[in-house]
Formats: C-alpha cells, structure tokens, sequence
C-alpha cells in the first residue's frame, strides 16, 4: 500500500521537475533571443539611420537640381524677351503680350508672378511718362509692359526700380557684368499690404543694337532697360517640391536666403521633434544670391513593425512563443491519457444512442401502424372524437419517429456509420416531390410555398439524403414563417454545381448565430420557437449529410426579415468510390 503515495510522489517530482526544466529553458531561450533581436536591432537602426541620411540627401538634391532647372528656365525666357526687343525696338505692350502668350507664360513658367521690360528713361521722360515715385535721381527706369496683365500687375506699371536701393544693387550688377542677376528678398510692389510675402526680381540688361559693350563705361552708357521677371521663392519652390514625385512626403523643408539668413520658404510635414531630425543642407546659386536648402526627419520605419524596435520585439515574442511551445509540447504529453478517456467516453455515449434508438424505432414503429390502421377504419367506422384522438395519437407518433430518425442518424454520423451511395439524380425532380409532400402543412399556416423551376438539373447524389436535407430547409421555413407569408424555393446552376435556395420572410437569425444553428441539439430563440416544436437536430444533419456530398448549407438572414438557406452540391460525385463513410466535417473515404 505504500507504493502507491511513493509513486505518486515521484510523479509529483516529474511533473515538478518537468516545469522547472520548462521555465529555464523559456528564460535560456527568452535571454538569448532578446540579446541576439537587441543586436540585429542595433545593425539594422544603423543602417537605416544611413539609408535614411541618403534619402534625405537624395531629396535635397533633386530639389537642387529643380530650381537650378528652374533658373534657366527663367534665364531662357529674358534673353528671349531681350532679343525680341533687339528685333523689335519699337515694341508695343500688345507686342510684348502676344510674345508671352508664344512662349506659354501661364503654362510652361506658372510660378512667376510678373515677366516685364523696364525701359530706361531720361528725367524729362520720367516726368512726361508718369514714373514713380518722382524726385532728382542721377538716372531713372520705368517698367513700361508687364504681363500678365493683372490687378496686381498694374499697379507697379511706371514705376522706377531703380529708386529702391536693393533693386538698383541688382540692376546695376547685370548692367555693369552684362549678366542675369537676381535681387536680394524684397517686399513685391504687386504684394502691398502684405508684408509677410518676400518676393525677388531676375534682371537681364539689353543694350543698344543687342551687342554687349566691352567696357564698363560703355555699358552704362548703352544701356537701354531690363526685361525682368518676378517671382516668389515660395511659389518657386512650391513648383519645384510638386514635382519632385520620388520625394519623402514626410520630410521638412526649408530654404533661406545666407546672405542675411531671411526665410525664403518653409514646409513642415513631419511631426518629430526638430532636435531628433536628421538633416542635409544644399546651396544654390540663384543669379549671384545663395539660397540653402535644407531637407530634415525622422526615419518612421525606426517604430515600425519592421524597424528596428518591431525587430526586437518580434525577436522577443519568438523566445516567447518558443517557451511556450516547449511547455505546451510537455502538457499536451501529460494530458494525453485524460483526453484518450474523454473519447471513450464520447464513444460510448454514442453507441448508446444508436442503441437506445434502435430498440425505440421499432416498437413506435409498430404503434404507428396500429394507430393508423385505426385510423383508417381497419377495424370499424370511428365516432368524431374516437377519430380526432386517433389522429392525434397518429400525428404525435409521427413526430416522435421523425425526432427518432434524427437521433438515428445522428449517431451514424458521430460513428462513421452513415453510408452515402450516390447515384445520377435530378435535384428539380427531388425538390418537386418534397415540396408536394409540404405543402399540407404549409396551408396549414396559410403558408404558400413558390416553386417555379421546371429545368432539369442533374446531380450524382444520395437522392434520398438530398431529399432529406431539401425537405428539412423548406420545413423549417415553414415553421418560422408567419401566417399569410410566401416560402420562396428555386434552383440555380453556377460554376460546376446546383444550388437550391430556400426563402422565408420569417423570423430570420441574427448574424452571430449563423454558425450555432448548425449545432447539435442547439435552437436560437424567437418568438415562435415554443410555439413549433423540434429537436435541434435537423440543421446539423442537413449540413453534415451536404458536406458528406462534397457541398454545404450556407445561410444570410436578417431578424425579422427573413432567411436564406443554400444547399450547394456539385454536379458530380466528389467521391472516389460509390459508398462511403461519413464523419461530422469530412466524407472519409473506404
């Protein structure tokens, strides 16, 4: 007797030692795991901080290379306009427009504000043509065409650039270098009124007859004006940003003007800290001004599931699900006997009921003849009470044979019993018959059942298990249908198989119970559940008998709108060989 506690004992001392082998080596796993995640994270934080500072990179020189692009655009289009007047002296401003709208202004240059010819002028014109503002200046200018011709536009028409001291520093520079220059940021004469806009002018000199003087002397002196140009650094950059398509859309951009580090243009997009950015600065040179662009973020891909976080946790994660294998593999082991058990049990419990319903089917079967004989007047005409007693009594045992069938057949599928022989059949023939044989009991709810298909559908099926699973649907809508509804039943043939639909106006089945109707012995609640009778079992085996056939019954319902049951089954048999076994999911082949 006392080797009985001493085994015990020494199983206790397994199972122990068992877990504690199971917790050391989650801890051994999870330690290793976790260092080698940390030093794969840090590799790869490293390399995509690189990568990162490459991209932004990349982008600050695609933005480099656009204005640069743009600058010669803008250098193209006034030496154009230069030797147009060179062509033309005596241009008028609808010459000077016809030649902007040749050379597609609003299209091909959509981020200058103004492009424009300033004419050099003496002080008795600059008196006689209106230039502003007036006053004694050793040499004047007057913007005399400007397109396009806005409101804007207008108002700067007369007026002398060469009065503001930062225009004329870059007017005289292109006039004395007989080069393009750019003025430093100004507030635009076209943006009066708002001062937060800084704008720059580009300025090409044209001189007598379109040649160059050699001297500097000799081009003060041969000077004859400007075409010009206005542009905002922002609207430039706002063109040049729109399209650089390949550029990280996250990424902040800034550009300045170094001289006198005055803010030019600014983009934010990122959300990060300014400190926690990595950043890239480009220069550019913009006719003789610097400009510096600066590109700066912050790698999201570092917080990502991919990044190098995510990897560490993942890293983690495994160690952890490796662990938990681990454990799991050894509780399984010691479970096994208790689930060997549980089985036998089912086993047994099953046999029993094919058992019990056996032994039950045939004396009811014997009380339903006898009944029926009475019934019918085998034995004698019966009294209007004995004959509706009778006909209860028939009716009740009709219902218990068909719960007894259920249970039959329930524990043929349970068992691996239920043998389906399919045979070439017509789906149309077999859905008439049953819904012949339903149509007493639907009137007997004023239910009327619509059934129009008159094509044949042939099927290599158990006809009489498609029979049985035909007539449970359309039973079942009948009895959750109310009093007054129709039960529409159709056929349709798609992709290789035949689907019989079977629809009600009924009760309906609300979304999360679609799967628990299919459940042995289970009934949803509504309100005519108490009302119609049922053992729970004939949705279960309508499903089981069709995924025996290599189909299913499928359902979409809404509570209080009606249901549709679909029996699908292919056309032909899924089945190697003419009878099989069946099991509750899958038909098990012989």
């Amino acid at each position: 007797m006392r080797l009985f506690p001493a085994a015990l004992s020494r199983h206790r001392e397994l199972r122990t030692s068992a877990y504690r082998t199971i917790v050391v080596s989650a801890i051994g796993v999870l330690v290793v795991g976790v260092t080698v995640a940390g030093v794969f994270a840090r590799s790869l934080s490293l390399r995509n901080e690189s990568d990162y500072q490459a991209r932004l990179d990349q982008d600050a020189s695609a933005i480099a290379a656009q204005i640069n692009e743009e600058m010669i655009a803008y250098g193209t289009l006034l030496r154009a306009g230069s030797a147009q007047f060179s062509l033309a002296p005596t241009m008028t401003a609808s010459d000077w427009k016809r030649f902007a709208d040749a050379m597609n202004l609003p299209q091909q240059y959509s981020s200058v504000l103004g492009f424009g010819y300033s004419k050099r002028v003496s002080a008795e014109e600059a008196v006689t043509t209106g230039v502003w503002p007036t006053g004694n200046r050793e040499e004047y200018t007057r913007i005399t065409y400007l397109v396009p011709e806005s409101k804007e536009n207008k108002k700067a028409i007369g007026y002398d650039m060469f009065s503001e001291p930062i225009r004329q520093a870059a007017m005289a520079t292109a006039r004395d270098n007989a080069t393009i220059t750019m003025s430093e940021p100004v507030h635009l004469v076209q943006d009066s009124g708002k001062q937060s806009l800084l704008g720059v002018l580009i300025y090409c000199p044209l001189y007598n007859n379109g040649e160059i003087p050699a001297s500097t002397e000799e081009r003060r002196r041969e000077l004859v004006g400007y075409t010009y140009m206005v542009v905002r650094p922002r609207d430039v950059m706002s063109t040049v940003v729109s399209h650089a398509s390949q550029m990280n859309a996250t990424v902040d951009i800034t550009l300045y003007e170094k001289q006198h580090n005055t803010l030019l243009y600014s983009a934010t997009h990122s959300q990060t800290n300014s400190t926690s950015q990595a950043r890239v600065r480009k220069e550019v040179d913009a006719y003789g001004q610097g400009w510096e662009i600066t590109v700066a973020g912050r790698d999201e891909a570092a917080s990502e599931l991919y990044g190098p976080l995510g990897l560490f946790f993942l890293g983690s994660l495994f160690s952890a699900l490796l662990a938990f294998g681990l454990f799991y593999v050894l509780t399984r082991r010691l479970t096994t006997v208790e689930k060997d058990l549980e089985e036998d049990v089912e086993n047994t419990k099953s046999e029993l009921l094919a058992l019990a319903s056996h032994q039950l089917r045939t004396p009811a079967s014997g009380v339903k003849q006898y009944v029926g004989m009475l019934r019918d007047g085998t034995f004698g005409s019966l009294t209007p009470a004995q004959q509706a007693l009778a006909d209860k009594a028939y009716a009740t045992n009709e219902r218990q044979l068909h719960v007894i069938n259920d249970l039959l057949y329930v524990s043929k599928v349970e068992t691996g019993q239920l043998r389906i022989d399919p045979v070439p059949a017509d789906i149309t023939r077999i859905t008439y018959d049953v819904v012949a044989s339903m149509k007493p009991q639907a009137k007997q709810k004023n239910i009327t059942i619509v059934f129009k298909t008159k094509k044949s559908h042939p099927v290599v099926a158990d006809d009489r298990y498609v029979a049985m699973i035909v007539e449970n649907l359309v039973s079942n809508a009948i009895k959750y249908s109310h009093s007054g509804s129709k039960v529409q039943v159709s056929i349709v043939a798609k992709d290789g198989a035949v689907m019989v639909k079977v629809t009600d106006k009924g009760v309906g089945v609300a979304k999360e119970d679609y799967e628990r109707i299919f459940n042995k012995f289970d009934r949803v609640q509504n309100v005519l559940s108490h009302k119609e009778g049922g053992s729970g079992l004939g949705l279960f085996l309508a499903r089981q008998l069709a995924r025996g056939h290599g189909g299913d019954v499928t359902v979409t319902s809404e509570v209080d709108k009606g249901s549709c049951f679909v029996l699908t089954l292919p056309k032909t048999a899924m089945l190697d060989n003419e009878i099989v076994s069946l099991t509750t999911t899958q038909p098990k082949r012989k």
